[in-house]
């Protein structure tokens, strides 16, 4: 956005706004535009179907990738929702699927209720292993 005001600009983000790639929804900037996901809302959502599903469930990890603008929002979203609910919440991040291995080993280690992964192209690239990592694990994940 620095670099040029008429090429255009297309982003795909979960809260455009909130990351601060536009001043509003409305009207985003001259050149940009692109798709909001909006899916930071509904951290809250995720985590009270889950203790709807596990109504024991008292700590969850969320796993986030550090180096996605929208992981600031997601995980104030997702922290805001686990102390309304009254739910430990055990923040995890990958940002490389490299580590996702270690990762996913380590919420073994601190042996969850259950996991969230939250919406990111890295952990949508890597939904067969981390399948495979909680099915090993025998781990509820939404």
């Amino acid at each position: 956005m620095e670099a040029t005001g008429t090429i255009p600009i297309i982003t795909v983000s979960a809260d455009p706004v909130g990351t601060g790639f536009v001043a509003s929804l409305s009207r985003p900037r001259a050149n940009v535009t692109g798709l909001a996901l909006m899916y930071a809302e509904l951290s809250g959502k995720r985590l009270e179907l889950l203790t709807q599903v596990l109504p024991r469930a008292r700590r969850v990890a969320c796993l986030l990738n550090p180096a996605n603008p929208s992981a600031v929002v997601l995980r104030r979203e997702t922290d805001a929702a686990a102390r309304a609910l009254g739910i430990e919440l055990l923040i995890v991040e990958a940002s490389t699927p490299g580590r996702l291995a270690q990762v996913m080993a380590a919420v073994a280690k601190m042996r969850p209720d259950a996991l969230i992964v939250s919406g990111d192209p890295l952990f949508w690239g890597s939904h067969q292993a981390l399948v495979g990592a909680v099915a090993r694990q025998r781990l509820p994940a939404m």
